[in-house]
């Protein structure tokens, strides 16, 4: 066994227990170097000297006790082990130990001993390490009580029973807000601090200390002294103070870095479901259960534009009747046309207008930079206690409803304000400016969604109104490939061309379709359309499924995507029914018996209708009025009919200003016709005539006219007539009793021939008054012409004067007709007296009576066309002569060329004879010349049943032809054989 060097102090004043001790040492292998020392002085002077490695103290009460020796060990030699031996073991051992004895070891126990020397030598390096500990622990308490001190954590110990505080630091006040004085011997439960928001939480820490001794990492929601709530991280450990379990807890306030984590996580969220909504209403669904779940808010609203309002578009825990109460923001007037501010914006009342059309001021507490409204007490807010101004135009219903946090987040892009975010709830405090902060950033995503959606959603419904369109419009639509291959049809496009479905055409090139008339063209066109050129719209051709043409007309466009040409795409309109129409109607232009003409109607700069521009005139147009259409196309009215009336331009112009047709019958003085017309517009800047000639309706109404004022005086002429026949029989009545006294002169009795004879005229007069006035039947008997003009021509001499050359030329036959002799006398006379008055410087006036024999291809001119022999009558003179005027009115009833106070009153002699001879199923006609004489012949038909019996046929003549200087009476009679 080796032997191992070892240096020790044995104090005892016994050399008997030194040696044993020494000896014991030495069996176990030590080299022992002893000394021995009885006493304190010594003691100090031996550690002085030489460094050793162990003291051994002898249990001895003088002079040197083991607890003296401890002592000074302590102060001279505090890493230097001693091992106190002793003959008994008792009490002192223990305190001696405390003092810093290694071991205590009894005289008769070596192996003890040798024990306790082998462990004591370790003793120097163990005293070494523990005061490097030591130091190293109270350097470490040192740091950790400056760390606890100035740490931002909450550091602080509490009692695990019962949660009193024992010590916190500063971060704990500065996190919580309570001072140290506050804190100190209070509870975190609730009834002290309560700054545990969930009970269960603490639970949560106390069991895991009790279980494991420590706690990491556990989050919880914790309330500050001002009430609001923040999310730490906490971790703690067991310490046992004086005998109690406490808990030593650090908490770090994470509630930034869980919001911005909770905002990563929310933002991904709300991506996936902006992203994953395929409809408007999916989106706003999950959006609201998502608001809600984020902002633990019960009620959530999202309001949506719809045109000047922003109804709700979906809400989650809002009433009923709020919703209904609250859902309109616009103002309207009762006929439906919003409320607009001096702007021009609509008003949208309430705060949730204020913020959607950025009324917001940001110098107030309740707006954020970016126009968000929220607060966290409504009451508050209304009652002015939290902000000095509360916001104007509120209506406060939400606040009636009991709700005290709200926030209105405005959902707003570079192209406007889309919606609106309502977040409500009837709790305090629910909100911050960070977590408003989160919902503005949220909200952006949720307007690109939104107007994602809305574009989606109108470019869906432009497809799907365009498909319906397609399908739903009578023009074809089509699509053909590069290659010319239809790729589309709509239904009528099928129908125009006479198939059933679509897949009978789809990729069949679309020559399928065209005749071999146009498929040069149409290859023409597509090459054309394909090279980037425009095509005019054009009539064209189409070739039908069963073979049959029809005519359409076409627009196209190409179409491209990016820069590559993908097809031509465009529509048909069916033109066959329109130009059959237009063929008819261009028929109908030509053939139409109304003249048409379309006009440019022409203005000056005020507006004022000036002149008008033909167009187009149909041949109607141009027989009625005698304008040729080459003359007229083109060409103004002014320049056509420089004289036109004002009237005629002004009338048309208001047809044209007004578009409202009209119908009106004129007489023009251009061309001496009446016309009914009709002016209508058929566009802007023109309008059409359609015009018939009613000259001849108006000359016939004229005579209508005059023929009901001739029955009116008929009637008059007739009462009159009446009474003064009985007059004249009361007159002839007396002239025959005066002829018949006796003795009576020569003289006389002519004188009284004649008056009866003149009283005779009176009443053939009044008997004509009679049959004018159609109150008397024309006594139509059998006569010789010629025998009457005879008995006439003495009272015709004495008439026309001795300044007038009278001369009658007859017929040699008797002349017989069927004739009112009175009426005829009563033509006679008036003819000649008509013709007197034409020569009031004397003339001549020839009666003539003759034969005439018309075949059936002969006519008498205007009369009724007949054939046989006929017996004329006619008056010539040769005085001043008719102009054409006054030749065209000389049978009209009334008409006189004479000067007022003279002549019959009546009619005009032609009326006369024209009347009579009407009614006496004659006909009459006259011609006339200024430069030459007048004249009028009437040819009655010859009766030839009374032809005399000499029998002589009579002389073929021809009819009197009407020439510049003769007017001629026709009076047509039978004349029996």
């Amino acid at each position: 066994m080796s032997t191992r060097d070892l240096n020790i102090l044995q104090i005892t004043d016994s050399a008997t227990d030194a040696a044993l001790v020494a000896h014991a040492l030495s069996a176990a292998g030590y080299d022992v170097k002893a000394q021995i020392v009885p006493n304190a002085e010594q003691l100090r002077a031996a550690l002085d000297e030489k460094a050793w490695q162990l003291v051994i103290a002898h249990n001895q009460p003088e002079p040197l006790s083991p607890d003296k020796v401890l002592a000074l060990l302590h102060l001279a030699a505090p890493d230097l082990p001693c091992i106190v031996v002793s003959n008994q073991l008792g009490l002192e051992a223990v305190e001696l130990l405390k003092m810093g004895a290694c071991d205590f070891v009894l005289h008769n126990d070596p192996a003890k001993l040798i024990a306790a020397v082998a462990s004591a030598l370790h003793v120097p390096e163990q005293r070494a390490a523990q005061r490097r500990a030591e130091a190293a622990l109270r350097e470490s308490e040192k740091k950790f009580s400056r760390a606890f001190h100035i740490s931002p954590d909450s550091i602080n110990i509490n009692r695990l029973e019962d949660g009193v505080y024992i010590d916190i630091n500063e971060g704990f006040s500065k996190i919580l807000g309570y001072t140290r004085e506050e804190v100190l011997g209070r509870s975190s439960l609730p009834g002290g601090l309560g700054i545990w928001v969930n009970k269960s939480d603490r639970e949560r820490m106390v069991a895991g200390l009790k279980t494991a001794g420590e706690v990491v990492g556990l989050e919880a929601p914790f309330r500050a002294k001002d009430g609001r709530t923040f999310i730490g991280l906490l971790s703690a450990k067991v310490l046992n103070i004086n005998g109690e379990e406490c808990a030593l807890s650090f908490t770090r306030d994470i509630t930034g870095r869980k919001q911005a984590e909770d905002g990563r996580l929310a933002t991904i969220r709300l991506l996936r479901i902006c992203n994953q909504a395929a409809e408007l209403k999916d989106l706003a669904q999950e959006l609201t259960r998502f608001l809600k779940e984020l902002s633990d808010c019960e009620a959530v609203g999202i309001r949506l534009r719809d045109g000047p309002d922003y109804p709700y578009y979906e809400t989650s825990g809002l009433s009923n009747d709020f919703v209904k109460a609250e859902n309109h923001l616009c103002c309207f007037r009762p006929d439906g046309e919003p409320i607009c501010d001096p702007t021009g914006k609509p008003v949208l009342a309430c705060m949730c207008g204020t913020v959607l059309q950025g009324r917001t001021e940001p110098n107030q507490s309740f707006f954020t930079q970016r126009g968000s409204f929220w607060t966290n007490s409504t009451t508050a807010l209304l009652a002015g206690t939290a902000i000095t101004d509360p916001p104007k135009g509120t209506r406060n219903r939400c606040h009636s409803e009991g709700y005290e946090s709200v926030a209105l987040i405005p959902l707003r892009s570079r192209h406007g304000t889309v919606g609106l975010l309502q977040l409500n709830d009837r709790q305090k405090n629910r909100f911050s400016a960070e977590k408003i902060e989160q919902f503005e950033a949220l909200a952006d995503y949720v307007t690109v969604a939104v107007e994602k959606l809305l574009s989606e959603q109108a470019l869906r419904s432009s497809e799907e109104h365009l498909r319906e369109v397609l399908e739903t419009t009578e023009a074809g639509y089509f699509f053909i490939d590069p290659a010319g291959r239809f790729q589309k049809v709509n239904s009528a496009w099928l129908q125009l061309h006479g198939y059933d479905r679509a897949d009978e055409v789809i990729g069949k090139h679309f020559s399928l379709t065209q005749t071999e008339t146009d498929l040069k063209g149409a290859m023409e066109i597509v090459e054309t359309i394909l090279g980037g050129a425009h095509v005019a719209t054009a009539e064209f051709s189409r070739k039908r499924k069963d073979g049959s043409i029809g005519y359409h007309t076409f627009s196209t466009h190409l179409v491209k995507e990016g820069p590559k040409v993908v097809g031509i795409e465009g529509f048909l309109i069916d033109t066959t029914v329109l130009r059959t129409s237009r063929e008819q109607y261009s028929m109908l232009f030509e053939q139409m018996l109304d003249g048409f003409a379309l006009h440019e109607i022409i203005f000056d700069p005020m507006g004022n209708p000036v002149d008008y521009r033909f167009i187009a005139v149909n041949p109607a147009y141009e027989q009625m009025t005698g304008l040729k259409a080459k003359n007229l196309i083109g060409h103004t009215v002014r320049e056509v009919l420089p004289t036109i009336e004002e009237r005629w331009i002004k009338t048309f112009g208001d047809v044209e200003r007004t578009g409202q047709p009209k119908r009106f019958d004129d007489y023009t003085h251009e061309l001496d016709k009446h016309f009914d017309v009709l002016a209508f517009r058929p566009q802007a800047g023109q309008f059409a005539c359609v015009v018939r000639d009613i000259t001849t309706r108006k000359q016939l109404e004229l005579q209508l006219l005059h023929s009901q004022k001739m029955d009116a005086i008929g009637q008059l002429a007739g009462g009159v007539a009446h009474d003064f026949n009985n007059i004249l029989a009361a007159i002839m009545m007396h002239l025959n009793l005066l002829q018949c006294t006796p003795g009576l002169g020569a003289d006389i009795k002519d004188s009284l021939k004649e008056l009866e004879d003149e009283a005779k005229r009176a009443a053939s007069l009044t008997r004509q008054l009679l049959v004018f006035s159609r109150r008397q039947v024309m006594q139509i008997a059998t006569t010789d012409l010629n025998d009457l003009l005879t008995n006439l021509l003495k009272m015709l001499r004495r008439l026309i004067g001795e300044h007038i050359k009278l001369v009658f030329t007859s017929e040699a036959l008797p002349l017989w007709i069927d004739a009112d002799a009175g009426m005829i006398d009563q033509v006679v006379m008036n003819l000649c007296v008509n013709a007197r008055d034409a020569m009031p410087q004397g003339g001549r006036l020839t009666i003539e009576t003759s034969l005439m024999t018309l075949s059936a291809t002969e006519t008498l001119g205007d009369v009724e066309n007949r054939s046989g022999t006929f017996v004329c009558l006619s008056v010539n003179d040769t005085g001043s002569g008719m102009d054409e005027a006054t030749l065209k009115r000389i049978f009209e009833p009334f008409f006189t060329t004479k000067e007022p106070g003279k002549g019959t009153g009546l009619a005009s002699p032609p009326s006369t004879a024209s009347s009579s001879n009407t009614r006496a199923g004659s006909t009459c006609r006259a011609s006339s010349d200024k430069a030459r004489p007048s004249g009028f012949s009437c040819p009655p038909a010859w009766n030839q049943n009374l032809r005399p019996a000499t029998n002589r046929p009579p002389r073929s003549k021809a009819a009197p032809k009407a020439s510049s200087w003769s007017k001629t009476i026709t009076v047509s009679e039978t004349w029996s054989s």
